[in-house]
């Protein structure tokens, strides 16, 4: 249930970020929605799972812990988003040419 409305909130505040933006909105849009709903461990040991990036702000501030363990998954995760998100605006551009 958690995941569900962090999700729900997450695209809306996305959406209310990257419309002020109307010619970048998809670019905004996706980085934005990479960065807030990639997921990584809480714990080692644990299977719990927390956004990456709220995760590695609550370890520098609160636990003083300077660890890039949570920012893992968006090494992977965000090129790999933008990648997708340049080839399909390519494709789009070079098959539906105004």
């Amino acid at each position: 249930m958690f995941w569900f409305l962090y999700v729900i909130f997450s695209i809306i505040a996305c959406h209310l970020i990257a419309v002020n933006w109307k010619d970048k909105y998809l670019h905004i849009m996706t980085i934005l929605l990479l960065l807030m709903l990639t997921p990584t461990q809480i714990e080692l040991a644990s299977t719990g799972l927390a956004p990456s990036i709220f995760t590695f702000i609550y370890n520098v501030i609160l636990e003083r812990d300077l660890s890039l363990r949570a920012l893992r998954p968006l090494a992977i995760s965000l090129p790999l988003g933008v990648l997708i998100l340049f080839t399909f605006l390519f494709l789009k551009n070079k098959f539906f040419q105004k």
